[in-house]
């Protein structure tokens, strides 16, 4: 999943509290040890004046209620959150999350760029062949959360959930075809390496 964030994109983590901005020195920094998703432990940890909490611990349902914790109590806080994958990032976000990043998203993308190198496409139109997909699925981000949100609230994927995938999927084609009309003319000549062995 793209960054999958429904925020759009020039909205950021909002700026420096009065006061703030000095960089602490090092023995200045303080560390907490304990289980993360107790607020408890945040509040010691200092929550209340935080700008940004970055979530990104090994149990799907916890960080889930850890995001959903924090925004309740803390909505002013930037929550950053990690995903497994999609349908956990959407969890993510219908806790509260202000922006997430699937695992799996972007290497999922470099992995796709390099079979398409290895069969012989140009490497600056396989990067461009995966910017046009993130640009495709960027633009159909609420209509996807939608849709998952209909699936998980029992509504079960609808013909209209099929139509919102088979148009991303024909909106994806579409870009890559005139990606490839444009590269054609500026990409060098190019022959894939051989393995040598």
């Amino acid at each position: 999943m793209p960054v999958a964030s429904r925020q759009q994109h020039s909205q950021r983590c909002p700026g420096p509290r009065p006061g703030a901005g000095r960089k602490p020195a090092p023995d200045q920094l303080k560390s907490y040890f304990g289980d993360a998703t107790r607020i408890q432990l945040l509040e010691t940890a200092g929550i209340a004046e935080a700008r940004l909490l970055i979530v990104a611990i090994d149990d799907r349902d916890r960080a889930v209620s850890m995001v959903r914790h924090v925004k309740q109590l803390y909505p002013e806080v930037w929550v950053l959150a990690r995903a497994f994958d999609r349908g956990h990032g959407y969890e993510l976000l219908e806790a509260g999350a202000d922006d997430v990043v699937s695992e799996t998203y972007y290497s999922a993308l470099e992995l796709g760029s390099e079979a398409l190198t290895a069969m012989g496409v140009h490497p600056q139109r396989a990067r461009r062949m995966s910017q046009s997909f993130v640009a495709s699925e960027k633009a159909h981000e609420d209509q996807l959360f939608n849709a998952w949100r209909n699936i998980e609230e029992g509504i079960h994927f609808s013909p209209r959930s099929g139509e919102l995938f088979m148009k991303l999927d024909e909106s994806l084609g579409h870009a890559m075809r005139e990606d490839a009309r444009r590269i054609e003319d500026e990409a060098p000549a190019w022959t894939p390496p051989r393995n040598s062995g």
